[in-house]
């Protein structure tokens, strides 16, 4: 279950960045996707946030405590810390722009 909240703050994160840049988001869980909508737009995406796309695994797999997916605590801390990472690069796009906002 901890590893689907940091994709769902992997996922919104992103889908933060395509609103901000004025674009409708894609209703998808599929991390990858939403990153190449990213480039498209002509927006940089940092080699480290390009790697939380293998986050999109546990968009389902892991929603629910029943289901059979054995995630160990190190597989759990690296998708919290590949979240921290995507959440705080997602704000310094948004924000730099702040001022203009209001």
């Amino acid at each position: 279950m901890l590893c689907f909240h940091a994709q769902q703050a992997v996922e919104k994160a992103i889908k933060a960045v395509i609103i901000y840049n004025k674009s409708d988001y894609p209703k998808t869980h599929d991390i990858e996707f939403l990153l190449s909508q990213l480039s498209k737009k002509g927006i940089e995406v940092p080699a480290l946030i390009s790697e939380s796309k293998y986050l999109s695994q546990y968009a389902t797999s892991s929603r629910y405590p029943d289901d059979d997916l054995m995630i160990d605590r190190k597989e759990y801390l690296e998708a919290v810390k590949s979240a921290v990472l995507v959440v705080k690069w997602a704000k310094s796009v948004v924000n730099k722009d702040s001022d203009k906002l209001f």
